[in-house]
């Protein structure tokens, strides 16, 4: 049942034109920015709240939002909402103003100082006040009081400063200190759901990067879970979630998830660009660039367009169109030049895999060495080591690094999927069959890369992988089948 009701889902992805959005046509695009206003402001404070006044925002259909990180520039929005937060005394005192991006025409403001137990339901005003002003409608009674949901109001000024607070070089000491600090004020925010998907997001992201995530994705899958149940329509738990379910093999209950969010708002660029990730692994390569390019035309900031290119790119290497990758990653790396960013180790992995195949060995070792020198620890740096031993016909350190990354746990299928290389090319065809099977269970059943990835070339006579690849094919071609049967089903505009 639940697979039949996944399927359908993706159908509804394809074909349905949500009755409840605005079009992205004519959607007003705002921009929500801190600002440095009077008055000293509280940096982490400030950020913090301009991070909730943009989740409220965020609920409503009738709006694109771009968040404050996002680089915006004003050609690239129509309207520019900015929030200060400065502690006066034992108060806060905000500064709020909504202009008009092309000409800097003030709208609407305010400048107020609160209590700190007072500070929770603005953002809802301040958000409902912009949707006035702009004729959309408010968003749900929920939303405007969410901050009814707090059981402690005095802990909702820590929660924005945590919110808000900059992260250092260490990316994961930073997300261990954000989680240690969630954990312990959570209680007293209770059921309020931002505050739950806060936390249940620092646990993706630290599942991440450190070696042994299972824990932390059993930990981000409870707090995503319980966010969602608090309210499913908060999209950046359900967005979350949805990425969580593909990168843990629920990809099922992921479409399930999307399709149900982009009924309700086709403006949310994350939901687009979640469904590209999801359609990916399920081999869906053509469609997943379609999605991700949709999340680029919502949201053409700078950090965006480079995240999206990322992704975009993996879908041109498993399509094996190694030129297409090549140049979707210039393009991606001209973006990180005007955004004045280096390469991290992750997109100097990419490249090199692009050379590796392309059969440049060369510059595939040279980039896989820039990674190394980018951050010299991490999964993407480990494995690069082992890319590059093969483009170095380095047999032996292939199989250390293959020992190595099997003492951690990938859990992560399109990951998973770097040890079957490994394998292979040390030799060890049972090995490699076993990672393939747990690759393919963990998700990553892109049974087209599958049938023709050129370093698979020693397995594909072997029955195993003939058993593999049919199962990874038969999910494929289900929702290859789904997608194109809804597409065929497209109702007429204005329908729901």
């Amino acid at each position: 049942m639940r697979s039949r009701l996944a399927l359908a889902a993706i159908a509804v992805i394809a074909g349905s034109v949500s009755a409840q959005s605005t079009s992205s046509a004519t959607a007003p695009k705002i921009a929500v920015r801190t600002w440095d206003a009077e008055g000293a402001p509280n940096a982490a404070l400030t950020r913090g709240l301009v991070l909730e006044l943009t989740h409220r925002l965020e609920m409503s259909p009738h709006l694109i939002v771009r968040a404050a990180a996002s680089g915006a520039k004003p050609e690239d929005v129509d309207y520019v909402l900015r929030l200060s937060a400065a502690d006066v005394g034992s108060r806060v005192r905000l500064q709020w103003e909504l202009q008009r991006a092309s000409s800097g025409t003030r709208l609407r403001g305010n400048n107020t100082t609160r209590e700190p137990n007072a500070l929770a339901e603005q953002p809802g005003l301040i958000a409902g006040t912009v949707l006035g002003t702009l004729g959309q409608p408010n968003l749900s009674p929920t939303w405007r009081g969410a901050h009814a949901s707090i059981a402690d109001r005095s802990a909702y000024r820590e929660f924005v400063q945590i919110l808000g607070q900059s992260g250092g070089e260490d990316e994961q000491a930073t997300l261990r200190g954000r989680i240690a600090a969630l954990e312990k004020l959570l209680p007293r925010l209770d059921a309020y759901p931002p505050a739950v998907a806060s936390l249940g997001s620092d646990y993706v992201d630290l599942a991440g990067i450190v070696s042994v995530p299972a824990t932390y994705y059993d930990r981000a899958a409870a707090a995503l879970e319980r966010a969602f149940a608090l309210d499913a329509t908060y999209p950046p738990a359900r967005a979350k979630l949805a990425s969580l379910y593909a990168k843990i093999g629920n990809s099922e209950r992921a479409v399930e998830l999307l399709s149900e969010g982009l009924t309700q708002n086709s403006n949310y660029a994350p939901y687009h660009e979640t469904l590209g990730y999801v359609l990916r692994y399920a081999g869906l390569m053509e469609q997943s660039i379609d999605s991700y390019r949709q999340g680029q035309k919502l949201d053409a900031s700078l950090d965006n367009l480079v995240s999206t290119q990322d992704q975009i790119t993996k879908s041109f290497i498993y399509l094996g169109d190694y030129d297409g990758a090549l140049e979707s990653h210039r393009r991606m790396r001209s973006v990180l030049e005007r955004a004045n960013r280096s390469p991290d180790e992750k997109q100097w992995f990419y490249e090199g895999v692009i050379h590796l195949y392309r059969g440049d060995t060369t510059s595939a070792v040279a980039a896989f060495r820039a990674g190394a020198r980018a951050v010299p620890n991490s999964v993407w740096t480990t494995f690069g080591r082992g890319y590059a031993a093969i483009a170095q016909g380095d047999m032996a350190r292939a199989g250390a690094i293959l020992e190595e990354l099997e003492r951690q746990e990938i859990i992560d299928g399109e990951r998973h999927y770097r040890l079957v290389h490994f394998a292979v090319f040390a030799g060890r065809t049972e090995r490699a069959l076993h990672h393939l099977q747990v690759s393919a269970d963990g998700g990553f059943f892109n049974a087209p890369y599958i049938a023709q990835d050129p370093w698979l070339a020693p397995l594909r006579q072997l029955p195993r992988f003939a058993q593999i690849l049919s199962a990874a094919r038969t999910r494929h071609e289900a929702v290859r089948r789904s997608l194109a049967e809804g597409a065929r089903r497209k109702p007429r505009a204005g329908q729901p």
